[in-house]
């Protein structure tokens, strides 16, 4: 979904699993991480520069007002509404290549 908020994420995710392959940095069970894991990474890095590349989804809405989503006495709930994030990285300028640095 986060590909679908801000057209630089799935080039990064790219570059970021190609270049973790080529390097055989993505292997889990040879105590690498997975290429999942590289993918989380990015899209933390993405929430926390600023401003922002990328939105919460969890954190983007107002508790009263959506369902309540629980797995194992925890709750799953995040926004699927991606109208709401429409331009949200637009803000930040740094362009794919900038942001891989």
């Amino acid at each position: 979904m986060y590909s679908l908020v801000d057209p630089r994420v799935r080039p990064l995710g790219y570059a970021i699993k190609t270049w973790a392959k080529a390097r055989d940095l993505n292997s889990p069970m040879h105590g690498t991480l997975s290429s999942y894991t590289y993918i989380v990474l990015l899209i933390h890095f993405l929430q926390h520069r600023e401003p922002p590349v990328l939105p919460c989804l969890q954190s983007f809405t107002e508790k009263d007002a959506r369902p309540l989503m629980v797995c194992k006495l925890h709750d799953v709930y995040f926004c699927e509404d991606l109208s709401k994030f429409e331009n949200f990285g637009s803000a930040n300028t740094s362009t794919t290549s900038e942001l891989l640095l």
